[in-house]
């Protein structure tokens, strides 16, 4: 699932960065650009609690990431805001696969 033409405004992405705690990083994009950028805000829970808008002296926190660091994008919580149990496997996955990688090179 590399095709980041995919993503747009409004999606879920769990992000990958080479921090292992803290994992899942999980945003809703705000902003695609055509450089290769999009607008993040963050969301901040934990694998089987509950996902809200993380705030920092009451805003919302968002950055600009490269849309190539996101390994899964449009995916939805539960009505109670946690990850599907699905998207926790997948995730789970992901982050084992990249890490694995990390370590060969």
């Amino acid at each position: 699932m590399d095709d980041y033409s995919s993503v747009k405004p409004g999606m879920l992405v769990a992000v990958h960065c080479e921090e292992k705690e803290g994992r899942p990083f999980i945003g809703e994009v705000v902003e695609k650009n055509d450089d290769g950028d999009i607008k993040v805000q963050w969301l901040k829970g934990s694998w089987k609690g509950i996902w809200r808008h993380w705030v920092v002296k009451k805003q919302t926190y968002t950055s600009h990431i490269p849309v190539k660091s996101l390994i899964l994008w449009d995916f939805s919580l539960t009505s109670k805001g946690r990850l599907k149990a699905k998207t926790i496997v997948e995730l789970k996955e992901k982050y084992e696969e990249l890490d694995e990688q990390a370590k060969n090179c």
